[in-house]
């Protein structure tokens, strides 16, 4: 009898611990965009972020027009949604469709892969993200935040068909292209 209890207690303390969720507040600026008369969306993998299949939060699951943001003022759009820890991929939708989502080139600091999607880790805590331009990784206006970044000049030129010499801030680099 008391093995059982204790089995039951450790499964009750396993699925408490793990079914807390916390307010994560997403923030995007659309001052820059012209708003669909649908408003502005939030899509992702919010339903399972790990994939095993389970539902771990109520919300859709890559649903453009699942979840709707706020015109908060100044072109800022928020939403405020509850979320169980665990790393999550996301972007934003002018709309409510896949006619206008956000996409990411795979290089950029914000983008997951080369998914052309956002990604945060959510831990035990409550959040509120900062406020980022439509499709930048940043602050509208704010430009580039990498302090090792240099601005270089590139020189491409043409040696034959198919071959090219890149040429950065003097440094050359021979350079095929296959078709």
């Amino acid at each position: 009898m008391i093995k059982r209890g204790l089995l039951f207690f450790i499964a009750l303390f396993v699925t408490l611990t793990q079914s807390f969720a916390y307010e994560v507040t997403f923030q995007v600026d659309m001052s820059n965009q012209t708003v669909s008369p649908n408003g502005v969306h939030l899509a992702g993998s919010f339903s399972d972020p790990n994939g095993d299949g389970i539902i771990d939060n109520a919300l859709p699951n890559w649903n453009p027009g699942g979840i709707a943001l706020t015109d908060a003022g100044n072109g800022i759009w928020a939403v405020a949604i509850d979320l169980v820890p665990g790393f999550y991929e996301y972007k934003f939708v002018n709309g409510n469709d896949w006619s206008n989502p956000e996409f990411f080139a795979s290089d950029l600091v914000c983008a997951q892969l080369f998914s052309g999607n956002r990604s945060i880790t959510i831990g035990n805590t409550i959040q509120i993200l900062p406020v980022v331009c439509w499709n930048e990784c940043v602050a509208c206006g704010q430009g580039c935040t990498d302090s090792t970044a240099v601005n270089q000049t590139v020189n491409i030129e043409k040696l034959s068909e198919g071959f090219y010499f890149l040429k950065v801030e003097g440094r050359v680099v021979r350079l095929q292209i296959e078709k």
